[in-house]
């Protein structure tokens, strides 16, 4: 484990060349009062006494969330890849995403850091680094995706990808766990308990469509606690990833884990070329 985290904070600490736009300018802190008595009292000069009737008074704050606290009370996610000219290009740039409230707000921008051998010889198996920045041009999450392949539909690595909140701490791990019927994606913490379960039958493991909807279930597959679909977006006129929270007021580490598995996902079954 603290080998993972140090090489994970050294590639934090190497990577450089991040491109994302600038934060947007932060509007001041209003207060809002239906009372306010300021008086005077005038019976000692150059001393004045302001008395505030602030039980009525509400506060307005419009200071943006940072880190994954954007996540906060947020009903879904929508992943949106931003498309490059050079993308057709063998080995070309690494991908680009933006991440979206349901309210179409951006709250990460997202920036995968690999080799360019590794992208043209690996596809969509590669090991990268994922980078998540906030709106004010922090870093708030880390997504470390481990190499992984399959041959005739027979996994030789399993497919994993670590979700690390900066700085350095592990969050937890998506990674797929051996099933003869099905393929199982596990989300385990930080000290490998299962939390979540992805079943994806047989068929659609081999041939996905290109719309095509996950349910995230509970452990003991109980209870569904979310849905990753991804659907046809008319108005970007591209294919978008969406995360379902169950719960809005779910933990924003539960959601960040749920944002990994969203991106692990991507790049199984649609970055390759598995659609059918």
């Amino acid at each position: 484990m603290d080998n993972l985290q140090n090489n994970s904070v050294r590639s934090l600490q190497s990577e450089t060349n991040l491109r994302v736009i600038q934060p947007s300018q932060v509007e001041p802190i209003v207060y809002r009062s239906n009372q306010s008595i300021i008086s005077s009292q005038t019976t000692t000069p150059n001393v004045s006494t302001i008395e505030l009737a602030s039980s009525q008074s509400t506060l307005a704050s419009y200071l943006p969330k940072s880190g994954i606290s954007a996540l906060n009370d947020v009903p879904s996610c929508h992943i949106h890849q931003v498309f490059e000219i050079n993308e057709s290009i063998p080995g070309g740039s690494e991908n680009r995403f933006t991440i979206k409230t349901h309210n179409n707000q951006t709250i990460f921008l997202a920036s995968e850091g690999s080799s360019p051998r590794d992208r043209l010889f690996w596809g969509s198996s590669r090991a990268f680094l994922m980078h998540l920045m906030d709106r004010q041009h922090q870093e708030a999450l880390t997504m470390s995706r481990v190499f992984g392949c399959r041959l005739f539909c027979l996994p030789l690595k399993m497919q994993a990808i670590e979700v690390w909140l900066n700085p350095g701490i592990l969050l937890g791990i998506v990674q797929e766990k051996f099933s003869l019927t099905d393929r199982l994606f596990v989300i385990e913490s930080e000290r490998g308990q299962e939390m979540y379960k992805v079943r994806i039958s047989f068929g659609h493991s081999i041939c996905i469509p290109k719309e095509y909807h996950f349910r995230i279930m509970t452990a003991d597959e109980q209870t569904q606690s979310g849905t990753i679909t991804r659907q046809w977006n008319s108005d970007l006129s591209c294919y978008t990833m969406n995360i379902y929270f169950a719960d809005p007021g779910m933990d924003s580490k539960i959601k960040s884990l749920f944002l990994g598995l969203g991106f692990l996902l991507e790049y199984l079954y649609f970055q390759s070329r598995n659609c059918c």
